[in-house]
Protein backbone atom coordinates (compact mmCIF):
# COMPACT_ATOMS: atom_id res chain seq x y z
CA UNK A 1 0.00 0.00 0.00
CA UNK A 2 0.69 3.13 -0.92
CA UNK A 3 2.16 6.01 1.11
CA UNK A 4 -0.74 8.94 1.52
CA UNK A 5 -0.34 11.86 -0.15
CA UNK A 6 0.74 15.19 1.72
CA UNK A 7 -0.92 17.81 -0.14
CA UNK A 8 0.87 21.38 -0.08
CA UNK A 9 -0.76 24.58 -1.23
CA UNK A 10 1.91 26.20 -3.58
CA UNK A 11 0.49 30.15 -2.74
CA UNK A 12 1.88 33.42 -3.67
CA UNK A 13 1.73 34.54 0.39
CA UNK A 14 1.89 31.06 2.16
CA UNK A 15 3.25 27.70 1.63
CA UNK A 16 1.05 25.32 3.60
CA UNK A 17 1.96 21.52 4.17
CA UNK A 18 -1.62 19.64 5.05
CA UNK A 19 -1.99 15.80 6.13
CA UNK A 20 -4.04 13.51 7.69
CA UNK A 21 -6.73 16.26 8.15
CA UNK A 22 -4.87 19.22 9.87
CA UNK A 23 -2.33 21.65 9.19
CA UNK A 24 1.40 20.09 9.45
CA UNK A 25 2.81 23.55 8.38
CA UNK A 26 2.31 26.56 7.10
CA UNK A 27 5.01 29.40 6.50
CA UNK A 28 4.97 32.83 4.58
CA UNK A 29 6.14 32.57 1.33
CA UNK A 30 9.43 34.41 2.23
CA UNK A 31 13.49 34.13 2.43
CA UNK A 32 16.47 36.28 3.28
CA UNK A 33 19.51 35.27 0.96
CA UNK A 34 23.00 35.84 1.66
CA UNK A 35 24.09 37.52 -1.86
CA UNK A 36 27.42 35.56 -2.30
CA UNK A 37 28.76 33.53 -5.07
CA UNK A 38 26.12 30.89 -4.32
CA UNK A 39 23.52 32.62 -2.99
CA UNK A 40 22.40 30.82 0.19
CA UNK A 41 19.43 30.93 2.39
CA UNK A 42 19.49 32.77 6.10
CA UNK A 43 16.30 33.35 7.01
CA UNK A 44 12.44 31.37 5.93
CA UNK A 45 8.90 32.42 6.26
CA UNK A 46 8.12 33.96 9.83
CA UNK A 47 11.82 34.84 10.47
CA UNK A 48 12.55 36.89 6.98
CA UNK A 49 9.22 38.52 7.18
CA UNK A 50 10.11 39.71 11.02
CA UNK A 51 14.16 40.68 9.12
CA UNK A 52 12.20 42.29 5.94
CA UNK A 53 12.72 45.72 7.08
CA UNK A 54 16.75 44.82 8.41
CA UNK A 55 18.63 43.38 5.90
CA UNK A 56 21.93 44.16 5.56
CA UNK A 57 23.89 45.04 2.72
CA UNK A 58 24.63 41.38 1.83
CA UNK A 59 21.66 40.36 2.22
CA UNK A 60 18.02 40.47 0.08
CA UNK A 61 14.64 40.16 0.83
CA UNK A 62 12.41 37.33 -1.72
CA UNK A 63 9.11 36.51 -2.51
CA UNK A 64 9.72 33.70 -4.68
CA UNK A 65 6.18 32.98 -5.76
CA UNK A 66 4.00 35.85 -7.56
CA UNK A 67 0.58 35.29 -8.99
CA UNK A 68 0.97 31.81 -7.99
CA UNK A 69 4.00 31.23 -10.24
CA UNK A 70 7.89 30.30 -9.51
CA UNK A 71 9.46 33.63 -9.72
CA UNK A 72 12.84 32.32 -8.56
CA UNK A 73 13.24 28.95 -8.85
CA UNK A 74 16.31 28.34 -6.12
CA UNK A 75 14.14 30.28 -3.98
CA UNK A 76 11.44 28.25 -4.33
CA UNK A 77 13.52 25.04 -4.04
CA UNK A 78 14.53 25.95 -0.37
CA UNK A 79 11.35 27.02 0.86
CA UNK A 80 9.92 23.81 0.02
CA UNK A 81 12.59 22.03 1.60
CA UNK A 82 12.25 23.77 4.62
CA UNK A 83 8.18 23.39 4.73
CA UNK A 84 8.28 19.92 4.15
CA UNK A 85 11.42 18.72 6.42
CA UNK A 86 9.27 21.84 9.37
CA UNK A 87 6.61 19.38 8.45
CA UNK A 88 7.92 15.98 7.88
CA UNK A 89 11.54 15.98 9.77
CA UNK A 90 14.22 14.88 7.16
CA UNK A 91 14.03 11.53 6.42
CA UNK A 92 10.71 11.26 5.61
CA UNK A 93 9.62 11.83 1.64
CA UNK A 94 5.99 11.04 1.40
CA UNK A 95 4.34 11.60 -2.42
CA UNK A 96 3.23 15.01 -2.69
CA UNK A 97 -0.47 16.39 -4.25
CA UNK A 98 0.67 20.14 -4.56
CA UNK A 99 -2.65 22.55 -5.21
CA UNK A 100 -2.07 25.19 -7.79
CA UNK A 101 -3.92 28.02 -10.02
CA UNK A 102 -6.28 26.56 -12.74
CA UNK A 103 -4.45 29.71 -14.88
CA UNK A 104 -1.03 28.06 -15.19
CA UNK A 105 0.06 27.14 -18.77
CA UNK A 106 1.88 23.81 -19.49
CA UNK A 107 5.56 25.99 -18.66
CA UNK A 108 4.40 27.05 -15.32
CA UNK A 109 3.32 23.96 -14.28
CA UNK A 110 6.24 22.15 -15.39
CA UNK A 111 8.19 24.91 -13.73
CA UNK A 112 6.48 24.13 -9.87
CA UNK A 113 7.17 20.17 -10.67
CA UNK A 114 11.13 21.13 -10.92
CA UNK A 115 10.77 22.80 -7.60
CA UNK A 116 9.35 19.46 -5.90
CA UNK A 117 11.41 17.12 -7.71
CA UNK A 118 14.43 19.49 -7.34
CA UNK A 119 13.99 19.69 -3.27
CA UNK A 120 14.21 15.91 -3.22
CA UNK A 121 10.22 15.07 -3.97
CA UNK A 122 10.20 13.14 -6.84
CA UNK A 123 6.74 11.12 -6.81
CA UNK A 124 4.51 14.92 -7.13
CA UNK A 125 1.65 15.62 -9.08
CA UNK A 126 0.04 19.09 -9.63
CA UNK A 127 -3.70 19.61 -9.24
CA UNK A 128 -6.04 22.53 -9.62
CA UNK A 129 -7.10 24.30 -5.77
CA UNK A 130 -10.43 24.29 -6.96
CA UNK A 131 -11.09 20.74 -7.30
CA UNK A 132 -10.43 21.07 -3.43
CA UNK A 133 -13.84 22.83 -3.25
CA UNK A 134 -15.35 20.19 -5.81
CA UNK A 135 -16.94 17.98 -2.60
CA UNK A 136 -17.84 20.61 0.21
CA UNK A 137 -20.33 22.71 -3.49
CA UNK A 138 -21.12 18.22 -3.68
CA UNK A 139 -22.04 17.90 -0.19
CA UNK A 140 -24.58 20.99 -0.30
CA UNK A 141 -25.68 20.17 -3.96
CA UNK A 142 -23.86 23.45 -5.52
CA UNK A 143 -22.29 23.58 -9.11
CA UNK A 144 -20.13 26.79 -8.67
CA UNK A 145 -16.97 27.01 -6.39
CA UNK A 146 -14.87 30.48 -5.78
CA UNK A 147 -11.75 30.66 -3.91
CA UNK A 148 -10.36 34.33 -3.04
CA UNK A 149 -6.84 34.12 -2.34
CA UNK A 150 -4.37 36.85 -1.35
CA UNK A 151 -2.91 37.44 -5.23
CA UNK A 152 -5.41 35.20 -7.10
CA UNK A 153 -9.18 34.52 -7.15
CA UNK A 154 -9.92 31.44 -8.81
CA UNK A 155 -14.09 30.50 -10.20
CA UNK A 156 -14.62 26.60 -10.86
CA UNK A 157 -17.80 24.68 -12.34
CA UNK A 158 -17.98 21.17 -11.45
CA UNK A 159 -19.76 17.90 -12.57
CA UNK A 160 -19.62 15.32 -9.86
CA UNK A 161 -15.12 15.98 -8.89
CA UNK A 162 -14.74 17.20 -12.35
CA UNK A 163 -13.35 20.39 -12.82
CA UNK A 164 -15.81 21.68 -16.08
CA UNK A 165 -14.48 24.74 -16.45
CA UNK A 166 -12.06 27.13 -14.16
CA UNK A 167 -11.23 30.72 -14.62
CA UNK A 168 -8.21 32.42 -12.60
CA UNK A 169 -8.00 36.39 -11.86
CA UNK A 170 -4.80 37.79 -10.66
CA UNK A 171 -6.85 39.76 -8.21
CA UNK A 172 -7.15 38.87 -4.43
CA UNK A 173 -7.32 39.97 -0.49
CA UNK A 174 -4.02 41.62 -0.77
CA UNK A 175 -5.67 44.01 -3.52
CA UNK A 176 -7.91 45.21 -1.54
CA UNK A 177 -5.02 45.95 0.84
CA UNK A 178 -2.92 47.58 -1.39
CA UNK A 179 -6.05 49.59 -2.88
CA UNK A 180 -6.71 51.16 1.18
CA UNK A 181 -2.87 52.10 1.50
CA UNK A 182 -3.75 54.29 -1.79
CA UNK A 183 -6.64 55.61 -0.47
CA UNK A 184 -5.32 56.84 2.71
CA UNK A 185 -1.94 58.24 1.05
CA UNK A 186 -4.08 59.94 -1.16
CA UNK A 187 -6.47 61.36 0.87
CA UNK A 188 -5.49 61.62 4.15
CA UNK A 189 -1.47 61.79 3.63
CA UNK A 190 -0.61 58.92 5.59
CA UNK A 191 1.66 56.10 4.59
CA UNK A 192 0.12 52.50 5.91
CA UNK A 193 2.21 49.38 6.52
CA UNK A 194 1.21 46.42 4.94
CA UNK A 195 -0.32 45.26 8.55
CA UNK A 196 -2.05 48.55 8.70
CA UNK A 197 -3.83 48.19 5.99
CA UNK A 198 -4.61 44.48 6.35
CA UNK A 199 -6.00 45.60 9.85
CA UNK A 200 -7.95 48.14 8.20
CA UNK A 201 -9.38 45.58 6.11
CA UNK A 202 -10.46 43.08 8.55
CA UNK A 203 -11.97 45.50 11.16
CA UNK A 204 -13.70 48.37 8.86
CA UNK A 205 -13.74 47.87 5.25
CA UNK A 206 -16.97 46.17 4.24
CA UNK A 207 -19.68 45.37 1.43
CA UNK A 208 -22.30 46.89 2.83
CA UNK A 209 -22.60 51.04 1.84
CA UNK A 210 -23.62 52.00 4.86
CA UNK A 211 -21.63 50.46 7.57
CA UNK A 212 -20.11 53.10 9.92
CA UNK A 213 -17.69 50.96 11.71
CA UNK A 214 -14.66 53.10 12.85
CA UNK A 215 -10.80 51.49 13.20
CA UNK A 216 -8.03 53.79 14.52
CA UNK A 217 -4.74 53.28 12.71
CA UNK A 218 -1.38 54.58 12.54
CA UNK A 219 0.80 55.92 9.77
CA UNK A 220 4.09 57.45 8.81
CA UNK A 221 3.39 61.12 7.75
CA UNK A 222 5.52 61.52 4.04
CA UNK A 223 6.57 64.82 5.03
CA UNK A 224 7.61 64.65 8.72
CA UNK A 225 8.28 61.18 8.64
CA UNK A 226 6.46 60.99 12.29
CA UNK A 227 3.73 58.42 13.38
CA UNK A 228 0.34 59.93 13.21
CA UNK A 229 -3.17 58.59 14.09
CA UNK A 230 -6.23 58.68 12.00
CA UNK A 231 -9.79 57.69 12.20
CA UNK A 232 -11.16 55.77 9.08
CA UNK A 233 -14.83 54.80 8.46
CA UNK A 234 -15.97 51.95 7.06
CA UNK A 235 -18.22 54.16 4.20
CA UNK A 236 -15.38 55.77 2.92
CA UNK A 237 -13.62 52.49 1.87
CA UNK A 238 -16.78 51.48 0.96
CA UNK A 239 -15.71 52.13 -2.94
CA UNK A 240 -12.14 50.72 -2.54
CA UNK A 241 -13.84 47.27 -1.35
CA UNK A 242 -16.53 46.88 -4.01
CA UNK A 243 -13.89 47.64 -6.89
CA UNK A 244 -12.01 44.53 -6.19
CA UNK A 245 -15.02 42.13 -5.85
CA UNK A 246 -16.81 44.07 -8.32
CA UNK A 247 -14.34 42.74 -10.71
CA UNK A 248 -14.14 39.49 -8.98
CA UNK A 249 -18.42 39.19 -10.19
CA UNK A 250 -17.37 39.96 -13.36
CA UNK A 251 -15.31 37.11 -13.69
CA UNK A 252 -17.84 34.91 -12.18
CA UNK A 253 -20.44 36.20 -14.54
CA UNK A 254 -18.04 35.51 -17.62
CA UNK A 255 -17.57 32.04 -16.55
CA UNK A 256 -21.32 31.15 -15.31
CA UNK A 257 -22.47 33.00 -19.22
CA UNK A 258 -20.21 29.97 -20.51
CA UNK A 259 -21.70 27.22 -18.20
CA UNK A 260 -23.54 24.00 -20.21
CA UNK A 261 -27.60 24.60 -20.02
CA UNK A 262 -28.24 21.83 -17.28
CA UNK A 263 -25.37 22.96 -15.18
CA UNK A 264 -26.43 26.58 -15.30
CA UNK A 265 -29.90 26.10 -14.85
CA UNK A 266 -28.66 23.85 -11.00
CA UNK A 267 -26.77 26.77 -10.13
CA UNK A 268 -29.71 29.50 -10.21
CA UNK A 269 -31.46 27.48 -8.23
CA UNK A 270 -29.22 26.30 -5.62
CA UNK A 271 -26.11 29.28 -5.44
CA UNK A 272 -22.70 29.65 -5.29
CA UNK A 273 -19.93 28.55 -2.44
CA UNK A 274 -17.16 30.80 -2.03
CA UNK A 275 -13.88 29.80 0.02
CA UNK A 276 -10.69 31.43 0.88
CA UNK A 277 -9.79 34.52 3.13
CA UNK A 278 -10.66 36.39 1.04
CA UNK A 279 -14.19 35.15 1.68
CA UNK A 280 -14.55 36.55 4.98
CA UNK A 281 -14.73 40.28 3.68
CA UNK A 282 -17.80 41.40 5.41
CA UNK A 283 -20.67 42.05 3.49
CA UNK A 284 -19.52 39.53 0.38
CA UNK A 285 -22.78 37.13 0.59
CA UNK A 286 -25.43 40.07 0.11
CA UNK A 287 -23.14 41.76 -1.93
CA UNK A 288 -23.45 38.38 -4.55
CA UNK A 289 -27.36 38.09 -3.90
CA UNK A 290 -27.45 41.66 -4.86
CA UNK A 291 -25.85 42.45 -7.97
CA UNK A 292 -26.52 38.15 -9.17
CA UNK A 293 -29.08 37.50 -7.66
CA UNK A 294 -27.69 34.00 -7.06
CA UNK A 295 -27.56 32.30 -3.39
CA UNK A 296 -23.99 32.75 -1.96
CA UNK A 297 -22.86 30.27 0.77
CA UNK A 298 -19.46 30.99 2.73
CA UNK A 299 -17.62 27.45 3.44
CA UNK A 300 -17.46 26.15 7.10
CA UNK A 301 -14.61 27.18 9.06
CA UNK A 302 -12.66 23.15 8.85
CA UNK A 303 -13.44 23.84 4.94
CA UNK A 304 -12.95 27.38 4.16
CA UNK A 305 -9.95 26.78 2.30
CA UNK A 306 -9.66 23.67 -0.08
CA UNK A 307 -7.07 20.99 1.84
CA UNK A 308 -9.81 18.90 3.34
CA UNK A 309 -11.70 18.34 0.08
CA UNK A 310 -8.25 17.70 -1.72
CA UNK A 311 -6.86 15.44 0.23
CA UNK A 312 -9.66 13.25 -0.31
CA UNK A 313 -9.62 13.76 -4.00
CA UNK A 314 -5.50 13.10 -4.05
CA UNK A 315 -5.18 9.75 -1.98
CA UNK A 316 -8.75 8.32 -3.76
CA UNK A 317 -6.35 5.93 -6.72
CA UNK A 318 -9.43 6.07 -8.66
CA UNK A 319 -9.69 9.28 -9.15
CA UNK A 320 -5.78 10.44 -9.05
CA UNK A 321 -5.54 8.03 -12.17
CA UNK A 322 -8.45 9.22 -13.93
CA UNK A 323 -7.44 13.10 -13.41
CA UNK A 324 -3.73 12.14 -14.74
CA UNK A 325 -4.54 10.04 -17.88
CA UNK A 326 -7.77 12.24 -19.07
CA UNK A 327 -7.44 15.17 -20.55
CA UNK A 328 -10.51 17.81 -19.52
CA UNK A 329 -11.65 20.16 -21.85
CA UNK A 330 -9.87 23.54 -20.54
CA UNK A 331 -6.96 21.56 -18.96
CA UNK A 332 -3.57 21.78 -21.10
CA UNK A 333 -2.14 17.91 -21.51
CA UNK A 334 0.41 16.89 -19.60
CA UNK A 335 4.31 17.05 -21.68
CA UNK A 336 5.95 13.22 -21.63
CA UNK A 337 9.08 13.13 -20.21
CA UNK A 338 11.80 11.80 -22.85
Amino acid sequence: MRDKRAIFDFGSSHFTVYYDGKVKFRAPCAVIIKRTLQPTVVAYGEDAVARAGDVTEEEMFWQPVKKGTVAHLECCVELVKYCMTEAFGRLSRPPVCVLVSCGLNVEQRSMIEKVFVSAGYPDVFLMESLLGLALPAKKRGLACGVIIGAETTEVGIFSDNKLVSGYSLDIGSKTVDEKIKTYVAETHKLILSDKGAEDVKKNAASLYPNDYTRVRVSGKDPITGRTKNITLVGTELHSVTTYVYGRILKVLEAALSAAPIDILSMIADTGLLFAGFGSRQEGLCDYVEQNLRLKAYLCEEGEYLPWSGAEVLANDEAFVKTYLNVVEPNRPKRKKRS
